[in-house]
Order: structure tokens, then C-alpha cells, then sequence
């Protein structure tokens, strides 16, 4: 989740290995006593975990991007329809676009 929503297409690109050690080894050194497992197999549980992330993502990114300032005792008086509308339509062109890259960068993890 934190992998899509904070990092730029372009960064991830360029650092994701990267990425994943430093957080791999965090992950080693912060916690004493707690197994870690190795970065080869923390790199495949993330290749094969990456999705649900996305899924978050998907909605957030869009709704983080959207110049419309959310607004839930507003949205929730809506109809049902506009709710969605807007929901379809948060972040706009650039929003779409950057879910779309996102998706092609989990499907070239595989």
C-alpha cells in the first residue's frame, strides 16, 4: 500500500529494489528477536502480495489527487449516483492515468 501511494511511477522504477532492501532491513534491525525472512523471499511475498495494495491504492491515489476537497457529511446527503460519479471520476485524467501505470507495474511483477 505504502509502496504505490508514496512513491512516484518514476521512483519506484528507479528504486524499488532499492526500496525493498532498506525496508527489508529495517525490518531486520528494529524488531529484535523477531524472525525476518530472506530478502529473496520478503521480495517474492511482495510480488505475490503486491495486489492488495494496488487495491488500495486504486481508490486513495485518485481520491488524494482530486482538487475537490472531500467532504463525508456532504458526499453521504448525496444520491447514490453522484457518490459514485465522483468516486469514478476523483483525480480526473491524471488520476486515471497514474492508476493505469500502477497497474501495469503489478502486472510486470508477475
Amino acid at each position: 500500500f505504502f509502496f504505490f501511494l508514496n512513491s512516484s511511477e518514476n521512483s519506484r522504477k528507479l528504486y524499488k529494489d532499492e526500496y525493498l532492501k532498506i525496508y527489508h532491513d529495517s525490518l531486520s534491525t528494529t524488531i529484535p528477536g523477531v524472525k525476518v525472512p530472506s530478502l529473496e523471499d520478503f521480495k517474492e511475498e511482495f510480488r505475490r502480495k503486491a495486489v492488495y495494495g494496488f487495491i488500495i491504492c486504486s481508490f486513495f491515489k485518485p481520491a488524494c489527487m482530486d482538487p475537490v476537497p472531500f467532504d463525508p457529511i456532504k458526499e453521504s446527503r448525496k444520491p447514490l449516483e453522484v457518490r459514485a460519479s465522483r468516486s469514478l471520476n476523483n483525480g480526473g485524467k491524471k488520476a486515471t492515468e497514474v492508476t493505469a501505470n500502477m497497474l501495469r507495474e503489478l502486472i510486470d511483477l508477475k
